[in-house]
């Protein structure tokens, strides 16, 4: 359908850097933008409204969603409230030679990373990332939290347009991320819940210095 296309198009353009959180723009202006007639775009805003990517301001036109200090906080209490829980339940019913792949390409980015920060290297450790968190939830095998924790996924990835990765949160997150799979290797569910809050924390904090 031409609402779900222009859905898809809409966030194709925020993360590609096209469109600018905070910034307004009319819904000519979007239709515009992302190549499509206004009544699908008008029918993909009340999703994106729905899902906090986009606010409809009456006389002011659409705002696309601002990386402020409230979003920041909210994402990233959901993202514990959802992870913690997804990391203990891993321990249960993980699949554990996807979490040693993992393993291995984290070391192999973290080797790479100690000398020098590239742009293909920094994309590279943010889809291992994602992946890395993803694999997590979907152990869980649960529909409804899938779809819950994908929609945050794509306020975490607004976050980063305004965020960008440096070498030595780089290098920490990855030491993070290595310190929730050994406690997972060991099934300690404990342990690796208290590694994704430490995780979880820092990022927080890192986000936090742009609010």
């Amino acid at each position: 359908m031409l609402r779900d296309k222009a859905y898809a198009r809409f966030k194709q353009r925020l993360f590609a850097g096209t469109l600018r959180p905070g910034q307004f723009v009319s819904q000519r202006e979007l239709a515009d933008t992302i190549g499509l007639p206004i009544a699908p775009v008008r029918d993909a805003l009340k999703r994106l409204q729905a899902e906090a990517l986009v606010r409809i301001i009456p006389q002011r036109g659409i705002q696309i969603a601002d990386v402020n200090a409230k979003l920041i906080r909210d994402a990233y209490e959901l993202r514990s409230t959802l992870e913690i829980h997804a990391v203990r339940r891993f321990v249960e019913r993980g699949d554990f030679e996807a979490l040693a792949a993992l393993d291995a390409q984290m070391r192999s980015i973290a080797a790479r990373a100690t000398t020098r920060l590239t742009d293909a290297l920094a994309s590279e450790f943010v889809r291992l990332d994602f992946r890395m968190h993803e694999t997590l939830i979907d152990a869980l095998d649960n529909e409804l939290i899938a779809d819950v924790y994908r929609v945050n996924v794509d306020r975490i990835l607004l976050m980063r347009l305004v965020n960008r990765l440096t070498r030595e949160r780089l290098l920490a997150a990855t030491e993070e991320h290595m310190a929730i799979i050994d406690a997972l290797k060991r099934r300690d569910g404990d342990a690796a819940a208290a590694a994704m809050a430490r995780h979880l924390a820092a990022a927080f904090q890192k986000m936090m210095g742009v609010a």
